[in-house]
């Protein structure tokens, strides 16, 4: 799911397999998950979407089904004998490649990388909850100690052509 609805652009994916998308949504944010589920949720983002745009990041049915089922794997599932589809209260049951997609988003897991997202769960009373994602911007200091090193590299090359 994706839309600019006042909230700005944003990217999707809903958490319960058993409730419905309604138009309007109407969702609260709120702290859905916490500890070792949240940490998963988003070593997940963090790992399959790493180095991707959003927009591209699920710009196919198999990577947008793959993801959600992933999600709903994560969710449902404690992960204590790792993720995987094939076992445990969620099992996946889609086309093979849809399958494949979600068990590599899942083996991205134990990578450990966290922390590239923000995330957001919008939680509605008689809807899906949602949960979104936006990229977390570069820190200023870094953005401005970059700037700064290159305004000075370019004074340095100034003086040395001027002498």
């Amino acid at each position: 799911m994706t839309g600019d609805n006042g909230f700005g652009d944003f990217l999707a994916f809903c958490v319960e397999v058993t409730q419905f998308i309604s138009n309007p949504q109407v969702g609260q944010v709120t702290d859905l998950f916490t500890g070792a589920t949240f940490d998963a949720i988003d070593k997940l983002f963090s790992n399959a979407f790493a180095g991707e745009a959003l927009e591209t990041a699920v710009d196919t049915s198999v990577k947008a089904a793959g993801f959600q089922m992933a999600l709903w794997e994560v969710v449902y599932d404690t992960g204590a004998g790792g993720y995987d589809l094939s076992n445990g209260t969620f099992q996946g049951s889609a086309s093979g490649s849809v399958v494949a997609q979600a068990n590599a988003y899942l083996a991205g897991i134990g990578n450990g990388a966290m922390g590239a997202y923000d995330i957001t769960f919008l939680a509605s009373e008689l809807n899906q909850d949602l949960v979104t994602v936006t990229p977390v911007p570069v820190p200023l200091p870094a953005t401005a100690l970059l700037r700064l090193g290159g305004l000075g590299g370019s004074a340095a090359l100034r003086r040395k052509k001027a002498s």
